[in-house]
C-alpha cells in the first residue's frame, strides 16, 4: 500500500461515489437482521446530484482513498445538530457513511480515512462524533468498536400493514 493518498472528493468522483454507494447498500441489506432496513435499503436510490450537492456544501466532507491512482474507498461527514436535540447543544461531527471496496479490506483503510475524517472534525471544531449502522451489520459494528465508537442510542422501527 505504498502509493495509498487520502484526498478530497471532487466532482471527478461522483461516479465512484454512487457506485460505492449503491455496493454498500446492497451490503448492508444483505447482512441487516430487519425487514425494515431491508425494505428501506432495497428501495434507496443514490442519485450523482446527491454527491454534487454534498461537494458543495462547507459542512459536508467527502474523503476519497486511491491506490495507484485508482479510488479504493470514502468516507463522508458533515456537521450537524446532535441526534439526542439539547437546545444548547454544540454542532457535532457526523459519519453519514464510510466504504471501503471489498477488494481491498483489512488493510486499514477505513482507520485511516476515519482518522483523516476526524482531523477535518477537529478543524471543524466539533468535540464528538455520533454515526450510525444497521442492528445486525457485525462487521460494523466490530470495526467502528474498534476505532472507539461506541453505541449510546438505539432506534426501533415497527412496519404497520397497509390498509
Amino acid at each position: 500500500m505504498n502509493d495509498l493518498i487520502i484526498r478530497p472528493a471532487t466532482e471527478n468522483d461522483i461516479e465512484f461515489l454512487v457506485d460505492g454507494m449503491r455496493a454498500m447498500v446492497r451490503h448492508i441489506s444483505d447482512s441487516a437482521d430487519s425487514n425494515y432496513a431491508k425494505q428501506l435499503l432495497d428501495n434507496l436510490q443514490v442519485p450523482a446530484e446527491y454527491f454534487q450537492t454534498v461537494l458543495a456544501e462547507t459542512h459536508q466532507h467527502i474523503l476519497i482513498a486511491q491506490e495507484q491512482a485508482m479510488p479504493c474507498a470514502f468516507i463522508h461527514g458533515l456537521v450537524a445538530s446532535p441526534s439526542i436535540l439539547v437546545p444548547t447543544a454544540a454542532p457535532v461531527g457526523k459519519i453519514e457513511s464510510c466504504w471501503v471496496d471489498q477488494s481491498q479490506r483489512r488493510k486499514g483503510l477505513a482507520q485511516q480515512l476515519v482518522s483523516a475524517i476526524e482531523i477535518w472534525f477537529e478543524e471543524q471544531q466539533v468535540s464528538a462524533i455520533e454515526l450510525s449502522f444497521i442492528l445486525g451489520n457485525i462487521e460494523a459494528e466490530v470495526s467502528w468498536a474498534q476505532l472507539g465508537y461506541r453505541p449510546f442510542r438505539v432506534q426501533a422501527a415497527k412496519v404497520l400493514k397497509k390498509s
